[in-house]
């Protein structure tokens, strides 16, 4: 499916070290963006994702949902850290306009590693709770909406350890899919034997749970055995891991 990626706002209300959006000023001219919605139904494309800093914050965003399930997108991405559907007006404003999939930053199963990941305390309860409301309203209120959930983890130093642990979080969460994606701005890169015994405990966690685990980032040389490249999706670049 070919998707129109749409890069929208001028700020974020997180502050991860890691992002290569930090500081970059996106389009918020309602007209413009409008226009690039019409123009990549035009062009073929069948799923539009929005992005750029964080589109939540974009106070039109709503009309430019509706205005991409009325060119007929079939798929309505918005890639969000899941803060704003915290609030509950918020969540059903968004998914009655017409969004399919949420895409969110999960960096860690726990509080203090997350927030400290974020540079915000406070963000790893709105995400959490932010994702609840969607998962709530999508299976009660809007069912036919069917809005799907993936969840993206920048692998740290600090949640290295952790993966497997996230995975059984997003497993208490409901969530079916779950991206590894790699952090390039490491002063010094995770040891691969370190990785790859975490990633495999991930992985085993993740058959168990029957959710889908990719990595996004990391070449066939660094995942060694362990990853038995299946798939490969056309936005994230993920390859799906397959247990030793």
């Amino acid at each position: 499916m070919r998707a129109k990626i749409i890069n929208l706002g001028k700020r974020c209300n997180n502050n991860c070290f890691f992002c290569f959006n930090r500081g970059k000023e996106f389009e918020e001219d309602f007209k413009k963006l409008s226009g690039e919605i019409s123009k990549g139904r035009r062009q073929g494309c069948e799923q539009i994702i929005f992005s750029g800093q964080e589109p939540t914050l974009y106070g039109k965003l709503e009309e430019l949902v509706i205005l991409a399930r009325n060119a007929g997108y079939k798929a309505i991405q918005i890639v969000s850290n899941a803060r704003m559907f915290f609030y509950k007006d918020f969540a059903e404003r968004i998914i009655d306009a017409g969004m399919t999939e949420l895409l969110a930053p999960l960096h860690s199963h726990q509080e203090r590693t997350h927030d400290r990941t974020t540079g915000v305390s406070g963000s790893f309860a709105q995400a959490v709770g932010g994702l609840l409301n969607v998962r709530e309203l999508s299976e009660s209120r809007f069912p036919y909406k069917g809005v799907s959930v993936s969840l993206g983890t920048v692998v740290t130093r600090e949640n290295v350890e952790e993966l497997a642990s996230i995975v059984r979080f997003c497993q208490k969460l409901k969530i079916k899919q779950l991206f590894f994606i790699k952090e390039n701005f490491l002063k010094e890169e995770i040891a691969a034997p370190v990785f790859l015994k975490h990633l495999k405990e991930a992985s085993e966690a993740a058959r168990k749970a029957g959710l889908r685990l990719f990595t996004s980032g990391y070449g066939r040389e660094e995942l060694g055995k362990l990853a038995e490249i299946r798939y490969e999706d056309r936005i994230a670049g993920g390859k799906v891991i397959k247990p030793l």
